[in-house]
Order: C-alpha cells, then structure tokens, then sequence
C-alpha cells in the first residue's frame, strides 16, 4: 500500500518536471523573435552610427576646402605652405570619404570656381610621376602651365616634349616633401571632372607615399 503510494509520487514529480521543461522550451521559443527584434535594431544603430562618422568626416573635408586658399590665386610662399598643410590634414582620411566630400564640395560650387583646390589635392593624393610619357598622360584640367611655358620662350615646340611632369604644380622639397611651386598661366579645354580624375588616378598610380604624417586636426 504504502509502496504504490510512493510509485505514484515518484510519477507525479516526473510529470511535473517534464511539463516545466516544455514549458521552458515553449518560453524561449516565444523569446526569440525579440531578441532576433532587439539584434536587428543593434546592427541599425550601429550603421546608423557609422553613416553619421562618415558623414561629419565629409563635411569636415569640406570645410577643409573652403578654408583652403586657392593656390591659383597665389605666389605667396607661405598661402602656399598653408595649402599643403591643408592637403596633408585631409590626406589623413578614408579615401571613399574623400571623394564623397569632392562630390560635396562640387555641388556646392557647381560653377566651379574653386575647382583649382581640387586639382591640387587630387595630384596631392597620388602617385602622380615627375617624369611620364606624354602620349600616355592624362591631365583632365587644361593648364597652360609655367613649366611648358619656359620652353616656349626657349623656342622649344612643347607639342613634342616626349616626357610631361605629371606631379605638377608640385616639386619635391629637400627633405622630400611636396612643395606648391608650379604657376599657372590660364586654362582652356574642357570643363575640368574632378571625379572622373580622382577614379582615373586612383586606379593607374595608386596614393602617393609619404614619409611624414601628422594627424588631422
């Protein structure tokens, strides 16, 4: 008697821990949709987070720019090295970020007027050469440059230099830095496409190595 009493607790605590396991693997079951809700809003947040990055490095550059003397606009040998700064600062970005914030600035300049702070930092960026073919060469801004113009007054019919310094209006400096030297004389040819220039560059010479870096600021 006793012992078929004890047999029937001993099935009653089994039934009951069966039940509180389903009932446990039923709760969580219910769980996951809000976990699965409370991941998906995590993963939004964080790209959220990352378009904002993106976006106020962009209008950073931007400011950058607008801060930016244009150096077609002037010999002064210290605007000059003030550029460079400038140009060295925004080098310091991601280049996809980069070329976002050209596409800003041209939008907000659509006459292109500023556009020579472009074609500087462009050729600043890559590995432009001081010496390449001219049948090869690509300039995409027509300037009539000083470099060019001292061979005309030499006589020289620069429609048949073999070689184009393509890293101008930069030389090297002693310590091998950039310097802004070259001077324009005018432009013509078509309109300059700075983006068109910054994929074209990208892709055939690649970022220009530098020794020195300093942080953006």
């Amino acid at each position: 008697m006793f012992l078929s009493f004890l047999l029937g607790c001993i099935g009653l605590l089994g039934c009951d821990k069966k039940e509180a396991q389903s009932i446990g693997t039923m709760n969580r079951g219910k769980e996951t949709p809000s976990v699965i809700q409370n991941g998906d809003t995590k993963a939004r947040e964080s790209e959220s987070e990352g378009v904002s990055l993106s976006q106020s490095i962009m209008e950073n550059i931007v400011k950058k720019l607008d801060s930016c003397p244009n150096w077609e606009k002037t010999e002064d040998p210290r605007e000059r090295a003030a550029i460079v700064v400038i140009l060295e600062e925004i080098r310091q970005y991601p280049l996809d970020t980069i070329r976002l914030a050209i596409a800003e600035f041209l939008r907000r300049d659509p006459s292109q007027k500023e556009d020579g702070k472009l074609y500087a930092l462009i050729v600043y960026l890559f590995d432009l050469p001081e010496k390449y073919p001219r049948k090869d060469a690509m300039f995409f801004k027509g300037y009539d440059r000083d470099d060019w113009l001292k061979e005309r007054i030499a006589g020289k019919d620069t429609s048949h230099i073999p070689y184009v310094n393509m890293m101008w209006p930069f030389s090297y400096g002693p310590n091998g830095s950039l310097v802004l030297s070259g001077i324009p004389i005018g432009t013509s040819g078509s309109r300059f496409n700075p983006l068109e220039a910054f994929d074209y560059y990208r892709e055939i010479f690649g970022l220009r190595k530098f020794e020195h870096k300093t942080t953006p600021k």
